[in-house]
């Protein structure tokens, strides 16, 4: 598997030792990708938006980005990139906030629009995605959506708050998912979810 944004390499550490994965990463930070070399088979740093995905060796099963495509101008040439670098039946997996959340709607409809450090309006965000902005995307870079699921913004996946939330985003994504956790092939290959 190939982590693109590793970080500390948290994903890997969790791949590798309860999944038997063998994941290579990527990232741009230097201090980031050292602490991941832990669990990653292999670190590239590189910058995304400068040197995208070329030049890294090898064929994945499966290629991550978690909350990646949202922090970079060139989402579009990475994810054509990253079908390049997939196996025949290969997916890549894309996870990115729902910027038409109910959150952000109230925001703009009482006239707020401030940026945050974290979340749904992150500074650090250049792009901001909707369930259709998003698919939208995934097509114009030759992939097909095999599965959608969503996050909630409650971390404690056991609260009753969670499981209710969840239960909205599956009856109303586009209103009530926090994130879309996107599963895609490449468009004419025959992988399911």
């Amino acid at each position: 598997m190939l982590d693109v944004g590793c970080g500390a390499g948290y994903l890997a550490e969790h791949l590798t030792r309860h999944m038997g994965c063998v994941v290579v990463g990527v990232e741009q930070n230097a201090q980031l990708a050292e602490i991941a070399r832990r669990a990653c088979g292999t670190v590239h740093e590189r910058n995304l938006e400068d040197e995208g995905l070329s030049n890294i060796p090898g064929e994945y099963s499966a290629i991550f980005f978690g909350d990646v495509i949202e922090h970079v101008r060139n989402a579009q040439q990475l994810l054509e990139q990253a079908a390049d670098l997939l196996e025949p039946d290969g997916r890549i997996i894309v996870s990115t906030p729902n910027f038409a959340h109910i959150k952000n709607r109230i925001r703009v409809l009482l006239g707020s629009f401030e940026y945050r450090d974290a979340g749904l309006l992150d500074r650090t965000h250049v792009h901001f995605y909707t369930r259709k902005t998003l698919f939208d995307l995934l097509a114009k870079s030759g992939f097909k959506v095999t599965r959608i699921d969503y996050t909630t913004g409650i971390m404690d996946l056991s609260s009753t708050a969670h499981h209710f939330l969840y239960m909205c985003a599956r009856i109303h994504p586009k209103l009530f998912a926090y994130q879309f956790i996107i599963a895609a092939t490449r468009t004419g290959t025959s992988s399911g979810a």
